[in-house]
């Protein structure tokens, strides 16, 4: 989206990077679009409905992208070749948003299935349990139980291999998009590209494949584990709203979310001093890279879910493994901070490498939690609070960025000391990268709020806010909460505007 915004287009770096905010909107809007699913079913169906409606939206965007009469790019071979090229970037901007929107609807709606399925294969392994401990006692049989052998639950199965599908496919369509968007005119070497319209053609073919894969393939419960679904009154909301933010789970869950990313999306502003000066990577690297952090997500889920890893991690518990998590991924970014501003390793690949292996610890973390949200999804809302737990993870990420730019303009020095080498710029980079070290370390102190097990989370559902300390705390979530939503799309818009892009709450370094 960058590169064609900003090279392709040549609309300023504020509006580029701008656009790039607001496509994450409809991602901080999660949560209502699985209220909807949850509480507005479309003929008896709260998922397949909303998945067709999502990828439907997807695939008219896409067509009328396709068919806009493709923009002449700003540049071709050095030469200017269209001046009003960035006019045409704002049209574009709200196409994808929209197009955003479709996607994201689809895919609150896959998740609810997907925790209804791994809820589904739960209760199941249950009632294996309890048939096998009944036929026991009527044999007679008065011997302990034998130790299971160790292999992944049902739902740790079903939430790790799907999420492990989905970011593969993420993966190819990235790879694919890297290669053949790699033009001088996106900022590229190659001497050839693709269009916007070819890419849009790709994508109307993925929205219909999954319109008919949806239609033909998907099958839906209409009531699931004997919930009775139906259209929600505004009295039942308001029933569920205390039931959710009443549960000790879910509030513990929501905040150590929000927590976590922070400290996991924190970044040292001093990184571009490496990327530009110290370690540059050509774009084309670059973007190898990034779509191997898809493949790095997909292959951290099958570690979870499969084969020895799983059995070591089973062994561990949450806990250790997000902990292990904070401890590596925080010495990995000390050890890269140390070589490369102190100029011991200065190398693009090893740095991008070393990222990738930071992604795949961190990947773990996440999924740890995913899998807690999933153990602590309320029945019958089960889009609702996992998406809940999932929407604060996300409102997260651009709390991270201001953060890490309010913190990191105390170190900021002139682009020419970066690239000059100067030990003023080398001491004031590793200061902004211990900051990040230390922020990452104090992810540690959240692990109290992570159950250790899934069948720690869902004993924790037992527990609720009651009496008036009780309601003290459930008013304290939601204004938090609601003040967090509001916080960043204030800030998103404010990064639109020229005058206020600079700011460091809208993700600037500073006016």
């Amino acid at each position: 989206m960058y590169p064609y915004l900003n090279v392709y287009l040549n609309m300023d770096d504020y509006l580029a990077y701008s656009a790039e905010r607001w496509l994450s909107v409809p991602w901080l809007l999660k949560v209502f679009f699985a209220m909807l699913s949850d509480g507005v079913p479309i003929k008896g169906s709260r998922r397949r409905a909303y998945m067709l409606i999502g990828w439907i939206i997807c695939f008219l965007f896409s067509f009328i992208l396709a068919v806009l009469p493709s923009e002449t790019p700003y540049l071709t071979d050095g030469v200017v070749t269209n001046r009003a090229a960035a006019e045409a970037g704002n049209k574009y901007v709200a196409l994808f948003v929209i197009t955003t929107f479709g996607y994201v609807l689809a895919d609150t709606a896959s998740d609810g299935m997907l925790v209804e399925f791994a809820q589904l294969h739960q209760a199941s392994e249950q009632q294996q349990m309890q048939l096998h401990h009944q036929q026991r006692e009527l044999q007679g049989d008065i011997n302990p139980m034998p130790m299971p052998s160790p292999r992944a639950s049902g739902p740790t199965y079903v939430v790790t291999t799907l999420f492990a599908a989905r970011y593969l496919a993420e993966f190819f369509m990235m790879f694919f998009v890297t290669f053949i968007c790699n033009s001088d005119s996106y900022g590229g070497t190659f001497r050839w590209g693709a269009s916007v319209n070819s890419m849009m053609v790709i994508a109307i073919l993925v929205s219909a494949g999954t319109i008919v894969s949806t239609w033909f393939l998907l099958l839906e419960d209409e009531n699931p584990a004997g919930y009775n679904v139906h259209i929600l009154t505004p009295c039942e909301w308001k029933a569920i709203a205390y039931k959710l933010f009443h549960q000790r789970a879910i509030v513990q869950l929501v905040t150590y979310m929000f927590l976590s990313r922070l400290c996991f999306t924190y970044y040292a502003t001093s990184a571009k001093a490496i990327y530009e000066y110290w370690a540059p990577a050509g774009t084309l690297m670059t973007n190898i890279f990034s779509s191997l952090n898809a493949a790095v997500f997909a292959g951290a889920a099958l570690l979870i879910g499969h084969g020895p890893t799983m059995r070591i991690l089973q062994k561990l518990g949450w806990r250790q493994t997000v902990a292990g998590s904070v401890v590596i991924t925080a010495a990995f970014v000390l050890v890269v901070a140390l070589f490369t501003v102190y100029n011991l390793v200065r190398v693009a690949g090893l740095t991008l490498f070393v990222e990738q292996m930071i992604a795949l610890f961190e990947a773990l973390a996440y999924f740890v939690a995913l899998l807690a949200a999933v153990a602590v999804a309320e029945p019958g809302l089960e889009c609702t609070s996992f998406s809940l737990i999932i929407t604060m993870g996300n409102v997260a990420v651009p709390f991270a960025i201001s953060l890490s730019q309010a913190i990191g303009e105390h170190f900021d020095v002139y682009d020419s000391e970066y690239e000059s080498d100067s030990s003023h710029a080398r001491a004031q980079a590793m200061y902004c990268f211990l900051v990040a070290v230390v922020i990452r370390a104090l992810h540690l102190a959240l692990l109290p709020l992570l159950p250790d097990c899934a069948e720690a989370a869902r004993a924790l559902k037992l527990f609720r806010f009651t009496g008036r300390k009780g309601s003290v705390i459930v008013i304290a979530a939601t204004v938090c909460a609601g003040f967090m939503v509001f916080w960043v799309l204030l800030t998103t818009t404010l990064s639109s505007f020229e005058r206020t892009s600079c700011l460091n709450v809208a993700g600037g370094e500073g006016c």
